[in-house]
């Protein structure tokens, strides 16, 4: 068994979609409709993200809090200068933790939680 996808709830799929491909380097795989939902698979290497618009704004759920996708890179800061000039807000860091690793969290295009890992 492995892990398919993650799976984010998004209010504007191509604001979303803009942000992921251009800002993080995610690569479209398959657009549908599905549920009365408008779905997107994104993919960056093995990883694949589903982004998923409900047709009503009130069907929408609000972000969790404690729900997050983390990512490793290469170097912090350069990442960090990209996404902070594409308007995302620090939430907490950068911090250094006790096994060496650096670590930001900041809030994407709807709020979701995404943190970055420099190993």
């Amino acid at each position: 068994m492995r892990v398919h996808h993650y799976s984010i709830e998004v209010r504007d799929l191509n604001q979303s979609s803009d942000f992921y491909e251009n800002i993080l380097g995610f690569k479209e795989e398959s657009r549908m409709h599905l549920n009365g939902e408008r779905v997107l698979f994104l993919t960056l290497g093995a990883a694949r993200l589903e982004l998923v618009q409900p047709e009503s704004p009130a069907e929408a759920s609000p972000p969790s809090s404690r729900m997050h996708l983390a990512f490793e890179v290469v170097d912090l800061n350069p990442l960090l200068d990209r996404m902070l000039h594409a308007g995302c807000e620090i939430v907490e860091g950068p911090i250094r933790l006790d096994m060496g690793w650096s670590c930001v969290f900041l809030t994407g295009p709807d709020g979701e939680m995404l943190e970055f890992i420099q190993i």
